[in-house]
């Protein structure tokens, strides 16, 4: 992995809506929806309520993986999900992270990213809170998601 993207922010402030057009918005670029080798995905997430709400996807275009999270509010979740990706095998990874209601999903990935080697792989840290609740939900995420396709791509 060279490149890492986490989008945090409040329940309900956009940033599964976002991961979620971003994926859409590689697929324009070409990219195609591929799997894992060995990984057991999506079946990390047992509850189909869930599976449909959320979403982890590998998109491959010449060679260049990108896997994205579209859900950030469970810590096992995430972690059982994160487990089956070998890092060195994509180029990004895109994922939610809860940053409040007790922080667990927030406190998961600091600890994610204290073990990364910043010389290698880039992190951009987005605070989606900044950008949302201003009753223009939809040029929001489009604007973020738009910045994200751009910076991994």
């Amino acid at each position: 992995m060279n490149k890492l993207v986490i989008v945090a922010g409040s329940p309900n402030s956009g940033k599964t809506t976002t991961t979620k057009i971003v994926i859409s918005k590689l697929i324009e670029r070409g990219y195609s929806k591929t799997s894992l080798e060995g990984s057991n995905l999506p079946n990390a997430i047992n509850n189909k309520e869930e599976q449909d709400k959320n979403e982890f996807v590998v998109l491959e275009k010449d060679n260049t993986k990108i896997a994205v999270i579209t859900f950030g509010d469970i810590v096992a979740q995430i972690d059982n999900v994160i487990k089956q990706i070998n890092l060195d095998d994509i180029n990004c990874l895109v994922c939610c992270s809860h940053a409040t209601r007790g922080k667990k999903v927030f406190e998961y990935f600091h600890d994610f990213i204290g073990k990364i080697n910043i010389k290698k792989v880039k992190i951009l840290p987005i605070y989606k809170n900044l950008i949302c609740s201003h009753n223009r939900e939809n040029e929001e995420n489009e604007q973020l998601s738009q910045i994200i396709v751009d910076w991994i791509d």
